[in-house]
């Protein structure tokens, strides 16, 4: 709510605001994601998915994993996950949001 009452009092008059957290980016680019919320004005998009479902196993995003240019953090995630030790709370990696600012104030 902190975050929503200072990009709403910014002095830049958005009309959205898109929420990202953690390891979020956006899969689209800049201009498309513009495009979309022009043509759907008014709209507010919130996404809620059960997990695990479907193609979505929880391991995916509840399991610590580095890139390949940190092989030794890499090699350990790696291992401490086969005992079940590199764990991490998925509930706070699926989060994700764009509100109009009417819906923010």
């Amino acid at each position: 709510m902190l975050l929503v009452r200072q990009a709403v009092g910014s002095s830049v008059n958005y009309d959205y605001f898109i929420f990202f957290q953690g390891s979020t980016y956006p899969l689209r680019s800049g201009g498309y994601i513009q495009r979309f919320l022009d043509e759907n004005r008014g709209w507010e998009f919130m996404n809620l998915v059960k997990m695990p479902a479907r193609g979505y196993p929880l391991s995916k995003i509840n399991t610590l994993t580095y890139p390949a240019h940190m092989p030794v953090r890499r090699f350990a995630a790696r291992a401490l996950a086969k005992l079940g030790l590199a764990q991490r709370d998925y509930r706070k990696y699926l989060k994700g949001w764009a509100l109009s600012r009417y819906a923010c104030q």
